[in-house]
């Protein structure tokens, strides 16, 4: 049993089925590994990088299914422990106070 290849496939399935609707706009993806999963789940092969939201965090879009979705990423090991925090502070995320 290869327990990588069992992750990476269902990354891969979750990248696909989420993204598949059409109403996902922008995905957050932290760890090198995992965005190649979801690049490969969407045949997606080049990310344009916009800007640098935080110290190693960018913002990039690319092009699926005629339309445009944004995706965050950030290196698995790089960043302090609030970073998730920093970028999606929870006052600004609907039904959290």
């Amino acid at each position: 049993y290869d327990l990588k290849a069992a992750v990476d496939r269902s990354i891969e399935l979750i990248a696909h089925n989420l993204c598949s609707s059409g109403k996902v706009r922008t995905l957050c993806v932290f760890g090198g590994d995992t965005l190649s999963c979801v690049m490969h789940a969407l045949t997606v092969t080049s990310i344009h990088i916009r800007k640098e939201l935080l110290p190693g965090v960018v913002l990039g879009d690319t092009h699926l299914q005629g339309r445009q979705l944004f995706i965050i990423s950030k290196a698995g090991s790089f960043g302090n422990p609030d970073l998730i925090r920093t970028l999606f502070p929870p006052s600004s995320l609907p039904g959290f106070s």
